[in-house]
């Protein structure tokens, strides 16, 4: 299962320290980019992600922002766009779920029509070992193709996520101090598949590395923070 965990550094021209009062470990700066790699599980690349902000205003509480995604296949080919938003409030950062789908389905359903409800994925702005953080969910109604009379649901739900250790983590673009956390990823359309996923987050930096296994703890594969602009 495709993970492309896309968090971390987006928007705005104010200074890092007002960005680190709402949220130390997604700092978001307008103009920022980066870049995530997914991997299988014997090392080839299948893929990257590019993420830029392309939109950004304060709140009173903190911040609101679009994220343009930009995915490729494994020839480096570009498959597909979407926008996401991510926004700080409270010091509660929140993350779009549809993030979570494979750009394979969300290119599929493009020309069709999308009701798209649920719960956004939260980090709240204080991590620590033995943490149980809130789970996020998807609800998406697809209709209006001509080969799908009926309306078809897909579901996304992450549960059971726990901050499980701190961790250095080497990736492309660096080495960088984490908190591991593990969480479970079910997903349903006609059938309902299960799989645990493992991200490390680095202050200041956001996700920067993710795992996938199958429910029987097979490794699927991987993704790495590969560059940060």
């Amino acid at each position: 299962m495709r993970k492309l965990l896309i968090l971390s550094i987006v928007l705005l021209s104010i200074n890092d320290q007002l960005l680190a009062q709402c949220n130390p470990y997604f700092l978001l700066k307008q103009g920022a980019s980066w870049e995530m790699t997914s991997y299988n599980a014997k090392d080839k690349v299948r893929g990257k992600s590019r993420h830029e902000v392309v939109a950004f205003s304060e709140t009173s509480s903190g911040f609101e922002s679009t994220v343009k995604m930009t995915t490729f296949d494994k020839n480096d080919k570009e498959s597909f766009t979407s926008e996401l938003d991510i926004s700080c409030t409270d010091q509660v950062m929140e993350f779009d779920m549809r993030q979570f789908m494979a750009s394979e389905s969300m290119k599929s359903f493009e020309s069709m029509k999308m009701d798209i409800t649920g719960d956004n994925l939260e980090y709240p702005s204080s991590l620590s070992v033995g943490d149980e953080l809130k789970p996020g969910k998807l609800n998406m109604q697809i209709s209006g193709a001509s080969s799908m009379p009926m309306a078809m649901n897909f579901t996304i739900e992450i549960v059971d996520r726990k901050v499980e250790a701190r961790e250095n983590i080497t990736t492309p673009a660096g080495t960088f101090d984490c908190y591991k956390i593990s969480s479970t990823v079910k997903t349903k359309t006609v059938m309902k598949v299960e799989a645990k996923s493992v991200e490390w987050v680095s202050e200041g930096r956001g996700v920067v590395k993710t795992m996938s296994y199958n429910k029987n703890g097979k490794m699927m594969g991987y993704s790495l923070l590969t560059k940060l602009d």
